[in-house]
């Protein structure tokens, strides 16, 4: 019989195997956590020491889901808005929030401004959601960057496929961009208080979602006091720019893709297969 401890770290919306489920129910020693963090307090109250630790990757099903059902076809895209074949296309993604959209707009206005200057055919597709539609109609009104905006979530994937590279919030997005292979870069900015709490909250050094799941900064993060156009604007003109650059990134978005399941068994089954391997 098994004695030892065996611990779950999951996302709160991931998919637990029902076989996990039953090890619980039995009491052979697996403990099912909300957080990756979790593990870490739980080793720290038994010495450091743990006979497992499995991890479920943080998994949105509908997005995983949507991106296999609508994989987007960006030649049609550019046809049906009159954007060139060989147009650089940059996808800008301020985030699904008043507040976090009003905060990045200013950042994203400048950083296109600074990439068309040196690229003049360059195009911005702006993907958005009906609760800030407004807001973004309103700050991109006085662009004089070609700007294509996006309210019709039937175009929406065709919008990302016709893209090259994508600027976007930290959030959900990133993921999605990450499933598409769309290399990007990844910037956020929220009130001072709130990001002193959360600074002294965190215990990984990544924020974007692909960079956790990585284990290592595939897609450039650019965070508060960092949020600036300048070496934002930097980063996205070496993904434009160089074909190389922007192909290394989509070998790493595939792995990513893979760690979530894409194409193979789900990660929840994985980790199930994983405990039952440890209290057999």
């Amino acid at each position: 019989a098994f004695h030892g401890q065996v611990v779950v770290a999951h996302q709160a919306d991931a998919v637990i195997d029902h076989r996990v489920h039953a090890a619980v129910s039995h009491e052979v020693g697996v403990h099912v956590v909300d957080q990756p963090a979790d593990v870490q307090q739980r080793a720290r109250r038994r010495g450091g020491l743990l006979d497992a630790a499995v991890g479920v990757a943080h998994q949105p099903l509908e997005v995983i889901e949507g991106v296999a059902e609508a994989p987007g076809d960006g030649a049609a895209f550019r046809l049906a808005r009159g954007i060139a074949p060989d147009a650089p296309v940059l996808a800008l993604l301020p985030g699904s929030r008043v507040g976090e959209a009003s905060r990045l707009l200013p950042v994203f206005a400048e950083v296109a401004a600074r990439l068309h200057a040196q690229r003049p055919g360059l195009e911005i597709v702006l993907p958005t959601v009906e609760q800030v539609a407004a807001t973004v109609a309103e700050a991109v009104r006085p662009w004089s960057v070609p700007t294509h905006i996006v309210k019709d979530g039937g175009e929406r994937a065709d919008a990302f496929a016709a893209a090259d590279a994508a600027l976007a919030a930290s959030g959900t997005v990133s993921l999605e961009l990450a499933l598409r292979g769309i290399p990007t870069v990844v910037a956020y900015r929220t009130n001072p208080v709130t990001a002193a709490l959360v600074r002294r909250m965190l215990t990984i050094p990544h924020v974007a979602l692909p960079n956790i799941l990585a284990g290592s900064e595939v897609v450039p993060e650019f965070l508060q006091e960092n949020c600036r156009a300048e070496p934002i604007a930097a980063a996205l003109a070496k993904l434009l720019d160089d074909p190389a650059r922007r192909a290394a990134q989509k070998t790493e978005l595939a792995h990513i893709a893979e760690l979530l399941g894409r194409g193979g068994t789900a990660p929840s089954l994985r980790a199930a297969d994983a405990v039952l391997k440890v209290i057999a």
